[in-house]
């Protein structure tokens, strides 16, 4: 027989986050799955007004998550979920005027900060780390996904004063942030560690994007800027690095979706340097590898800001002439 069972009571309440029953448990009749529980529940009642949420409880099993991995897993993108929204508000507010002003000067529209979810963190020592403990989430649990650290004041805030860049997977989660300081300094970049969703070594960023592209072939570019401007230029099929250097893991990932790539990294020694190492790889992967150079342009950010969209969509043609000839 199936027990009915409130959200609010001793059996659910030590863990679940209002954010999270606001978010999931919303219509009567709805099947979902709890997280901070191995149980599937089915909503019979919704009556926020009264602080109550009533629920069959339908199956309480190890088959709803695998192993305690898979548990903690789906706590880690809950968390990088609702940091992204807390740090899209933070943009949106007055907080982030200069953030918006150095992202539009950096050539990104307003549709292009939208579509990547861009952020922005504030200036608080404890901002994104106060917002999560009161949807529930304790210190452990954050500074497992990367976003807080441990100091002499207790748990902190990582990232502070940087524009929020969300990384996800090809199944359109959050695995973690690259933050950019929006003045030059000292650690420019600051990108989450590595835990048991985000492997620098493995992922890449744009994979959400290419997912959805129907080109037959992926442009492999050094950083998430190259990506973005790409886009906005009409280019949705870019990746990058996260800033590990090129793995065969990395060309694993692309293989799943393209045996064709153009690698597109800066015009330095250095970058020239890399895209043949790169190139490299891709082949002993079995992907067709063409580079893209566009000197005396230091990279793509540059060309399209100074040559545009189309003039870029002339010189990759080019090289895909050569790649499918």
């Amino acid at each position: 027989m199936k027990t009915i069972v409130d959200v609010n009571d001793g059996f659910f309440c030590e863990k679940i986050s209002k954010s999270f029953v606001a978010r999931q448990y919303c219509c009567r009749g709805t099947l979902v799955i709890c997280p901070y529980k191995m149980i599937r529940i089915q909503i019979i009642k919704c009556c926020f007004r009264y602080g109550g949420l009533k629920a069959i409880l339908v199956e309480e099993n190890k088959e709803v998550f695998q192993t305690m991995e898979d548990r903690t897993n789906q706590i880690l993108y809950e968390i990088n979920e609702e940091a992204a929204k807390y740090y899209c508000s933070l943009l949106l507010s007055d907080n982030g005027k200069a953030a918006i002003s150095w992202l539009n000067g950096a050539g990104l529209s307003e549709d292009t900060i939208n579509q990547f979810r861009l952020g922005y963190t504030g200036k608080e020592r404890r901002g994104v780390v106060g917002y999560l403990n009161n949807l529930g989430y304790r210190n452990e649990q954050i500074l497992e996904a990367g976003l807080a650290d441990s100091t002499e004041r207790g748990i902190e805030d990582k990232f502070i004063d940087r524009i929020m860049i969300p990384i996800k997977d090809d199944e359109y989660r959050v695995i973690g942030f690259l933050g950019r300081r929006i003045v030059y300094g000292s650690s420019i970049y600051l990108i989450s560690p590595d835990n048991s969703i985000l492997e620098k070594n493995r992922n890449l960023f744009g994979l959400d994007h290419i997912r959805e592209s129907n080109e037959q072939f992926v442009i492999l570019c050094e950083g998430v800027f190259d990506v973005m401007v790409m886009n906005q230029a009409g280019y949705g099929m870019a990746v990058s690095l996260l800033g590990a250097g090129f793995t065969m893991e990395h060309a694993k990932q692309i293989k799943k979706y393209t045996q064709n790539v153009i690698v597109c990294f800066d015009t330095d020694e250095y970058g020239k340097k890399e895209a043949e190492r790169v190139i490299g790889i891709l082949n002993q992967a079995e992907i067709t590898a063409r580079n893209l150079d566009l000197s005396p342009y230091r990279d793509s950010l540059e060309y399209i800001s100074k040559k545009g969209g189309t003039a870029f969509g002339r010189q990759l043609n080019t090289v895909l002439s050569d790649m499918f000839d």
